[in-house]
Protein backbone atom coordinates (compact mmCIF):
# COMPACT_ATOMS: atom_id res chain seq x y z
CA UNK A 1 0.00 0.00 0.00
CA UNK A 2 1.23 3.45 -0.89
CA UNK A 3 0.53 6.26 1.56
CA UNK A 4 1.13 9.96 0.98
CA UNK A 5 -0.23 13.24 2.31
CA UNK A 6 -3.52 14.33 0.69
CA UNK A 7 -2.01 17.73 -0.09
CA UNK A 8 -0.07 16.00 -2.88
CA UNK A 9 -3.38 15.68 -4.76
CA UNK A 10 -3.46 19.44 -5.21
CA UNK A 11 0.00 19.55 -6.78
CA UNK A 12 0.22 19.98 -10.57
CA UNK A 13 1.42 16.97 -12.55
CA UNK A 14 4.98 17.53 -13.72
CA UNK A 15 4.52 15.70 -17.04
CA UNK A 16 1.03 17.02 -17.81
CA UNK A 17 0.47 18.25 -21.37
CA UNK A 18 -1.95 21.21 -21.39
CA UNK A 19 -2.57 20.86 -25.16
CA UNK A 20 -3.49 17.19 -24.79
CA UNK A 21 -5.82 18.08 -21.94
CA UNK A 22 -7.51 20.80 -24.01
CA UNK A 23 -7.90 18.48 -26.99
CA UNK A 24 -9.38 15.73 -24.80
CA UNK A 25 -11.84 18.20 -23.24
CA UNK A 26 -12.77 19.56 -26.66
CA UNK A 27 -13.31 16.06 -28.10
CA UNK A 28 -15.39 15.04 -25.10
CA UNK A 29 -17.54 18.18 -25.38
CA UNK A 30 -18.11 17.59 -29.10
CA UNK A 31 -19.15 13.98 -28.45
CA UNK A 32 -21.42 15.04 -25.61
CA UNK A 33 -23.05 17.69 -27.79
CA UNK A 34 -23.56 15.17 -30.59
CA UNK A 35 -25.47 12.94 -28.22
CA UNK A 36 -27.71 15.81 -27.24
CA UNK A 37 -30.35 15.58 -24.61
CA UNK A 38 -33.30 17.02 -26.48
CA UNK A 39 -36.19 14.68 -27.26
CA UNK A 40 -36.01 15.59 -30.96
CA UNK A 41 -32.33 14.70 -31.04
CA UNK A 42 -32.98 11.31 -29.43
CA UNK A 43 -35.70 10.56 -31.97
CA UNK A 44 -33.44 11.61 -34.85
CA UNK A 45 -30.58 9.46 -33.53
CA UNK A 46 -32.81 6.39 -33.21
CA UNK A 47 -34.11 6.92 -36.75
CA UNK A 48 -30.53 7.22 -38.04
CA UNK A 49 -29.57 3.97 -36.33
CA UNK A 50 -32.56 2.12 -37.80
CA UNK A 51 -30.85 1.44 -41.10
CA UNK A 52 -30.64 -2.13 -42.33
CA UNK A 53 -27.33 -3.94 -42.59
CA UNK A 54 -26.51 -7.34 -44.00
CA UNK A 55 -27.75 -8.70 -40.67
CA UNK A 56 -31.10 -6.92 -40.89
CA UNK A 57 -32.35 -4.13 -38.67
CA UNK A 58 -30.77 -3.52 -35.26
CA UNK A 59 -32.56 -4.71 -32.15
CA UNK A 60 -33.79 -2.31 -29.49
CA UNK A 61 -30.90 -3.46 -27.32
CA UNK A 62 -28.37 -2.71 -30.11
CA UNK A 63 -29.77 0.80 -30.56
CA UNK A 64 -29.81 1.44 -26.80
CA UNK A 65 -26.15 0.39 -26.53
CA UNK A 66 -25.17 2.71 -29.39
CA UNK A 67 -26.90 5.56 -27.55
CA UNK A 68 -25.25 4.63 -24.25
CA UNK A 69 -28.63 3.92 -22.66
CA UNK A 70 -30.18 0.87 -21.10
CA UNK A 71 -32.92 -0.76 -23.15
CA UNK A 72 -35.45 0.26 -20.48
CA UNK A 73 -34.29 3.91 -20.52
CA UNK A 74 -34.58 4.06 -24.30
CA UNK A 75 -38.08 2.60 -24.21
CA UNK A 76 -39.11 5.02 -21.46
CA UNK A 77 -37.74 8.05 -23.35
CA UNK A 78 -39.45 7.00 -26.59
CA UNK A 79 -42.69 6.43 -24.70
CA UNK A 80 -42.44 9.98 -23.32
CA UNK A 81 -42.22 11.15 -26.95
CA UNK A 82 -45.41 9.25 -27.78
CA UNK A 83 -43.80 6.47 -29.77
CA UNK A 84 -42.14 3.10 -29.36
CA UNK A 85 -39.13 1.35 -30.81
CA UNK A 86 -41.50 -1.02 -32.58
CA UNK A 87 -43.32 1.88 -34.28
CA UNK A 88 -40.05 3.46 -35.42
CA UNK A 89 -38.82 0.09 -36.67
CA UNK A 90 -42.03 -0.43 -38.66
CA UNK A 91 -41.61 3.00 -40.29
CA UNK A 92 -37.99 2.18 -41.18
CA UNK A 93 -38.95 -1.24 -42.56
CA UNK A 94 -41.80 0.24 -44.59
CA UNK A 95 -39.50 2.87 -46.13
CA UNK A 96 -36.88 0.23 -46.92
CA UNK A 97 -39.50 -2.07 -48.46
CA UNK A 98 -40.78 0.73 -50.70
CA UNK A 99 -37.19 1.58 -51.70
CA UNK A 100 -36.44 -2.06 -52.56
CA UNK A 101 -39.60 -2.29 -54.67
CA UNK A 102 -37.95 0.06 -57.18
CA UNK A 103 -35.27 -2.54 -57.91
CA UNK A 104 -36.63 -4.81 -60.66
CA UNK A 105 -33.82 -7.33 -60.05
CA UNK A 106 -35.25 -8.19 -56.63
CA UNK A 107 -38.23 -10.49 -56.40
CA UNK A 108 -40.61 -10.41 -53.44
CA UNK A 109 -38.79 -13.32 -51.79
CA UNK A 110 -35.52 -11.34 -51.90
CA UNK A 111 -37.15 -8.23 -50.48
CA UNK A 112 -38.89 -10.23 -47.78
CA UNK A 113 -35.60 -11.87 -46.77
CA UNK A 114 -33.69 -8.57 -46.75
CA UNK A 115 -36.27 -7.15 -44.37
CA UNK A 116 -35.91 -10.10 -42.02
CA UNK A 117 -39.07 -12.01 -42.88
CA UNK A 118 -38.71 -15.76 -43.18
CA UNK A 119 -42.09 -16.13 -44.84
CA UNK A 120 -43.04 -13.93 -47.82
CA UNK A 121 -46.70 -14.18 -46.78
CA UNK A 122 -45.88 -12.43 -43.50
CA UNK A 123 -44.06 -9.71 -45.45
CA UNK A 124 -47.05 -9.35 -47.80
CA UNK A 125 -49.38 -8.90 -44.82
CA UNK A 126 -47.07 -6.28 -43.25
CA UNK A 127 -46.60 -4.43 -46.55
CA UNK A 128 -50.36 -4.24 -47.06
CA UNK A 129 -50.76 -2.87 -43.53
CA UNK A 130 -48.10 -0.21 -44.26
CA UNK A 131 -49.23 0.89 -47.71
CA UNK A 132 -52.75 -0.39 -48.23
CA UNK A 133 -51.52 -2.39 -51.24
CA UNK A 134 -50.05 -5.83 -51.76
CA UNK A 135 -46.40 -5.84 -52.83
CA UNK A 136 -47.39 -7.13 -56.28
CA UNK A 137 -49.98 -4.42 -56.93
CA UNK A 138 -47.62 -1.76 -55.55
CA UNK A 139 -44.82 -2.86 -57.86
CA UNK A 140 -47.20 -3.07 -60.83
CA UNK A 141 -48.32 0.52 -60.16
CA UNK A 142 -44.66 1.59 -59.93
CA UNK A 143 -43.89 -0.01 -63.30
CA UNK A 144 -46.92 1.63 -64.92
CA UNK A 145 -45.95 4.99 -63.46
CA UNK A 146 -42.38 4.59 -64.72
CA UNK A 147 -43.57 3.65 -68.23
CA UNK A 148 -45.84 6.71 -68.39
CA UNK A 149 -42.99 9.10 -67.62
Amino acid sequence: MLLFPSTYLDEPLQLADPRAKQKALSDAQREFSALGDSPENLLRRVEELLKPSEHGFPSVNDVAKRLHLSERSLKRKLNALGTTYRNLLQVAMSAEAERLMFNPDLDLQDISTRLGYEDPATFTHAFKRWTGHTPSSYRKALLEQTENQ
